[in-house]
């Protein structure tokens, strides 16, 4: 995700230097979004694991 954010900021900077000042403000709110997804695909991850390991597939 850093690679990422290098590579974003180095593409932004070409417009601007109000265009870099928005990605700072959002970057925050991009960070929290991921780490939603993150949290609930391990968390879904988990439950299906265990579905598996109980042999019940249908609640998986």
């Amino acid at each position: 995700m850093a690679l990422y954010n290098i590579i974003d900021t180095f593409w932004v900077a070409r417009l601007g230097y109000q265009a870099i000042a928005a990605l700072t403000v959002v970057l925050p709110y991009h960070v929290l979004v991921i780490a939603i997804g993150v949290g609930t695909g391990i968390g879904i991850s988990a439950l299906a694991s265990r579905r598996f390991g109980e042999r019940n597939i249908e609640a998986a």
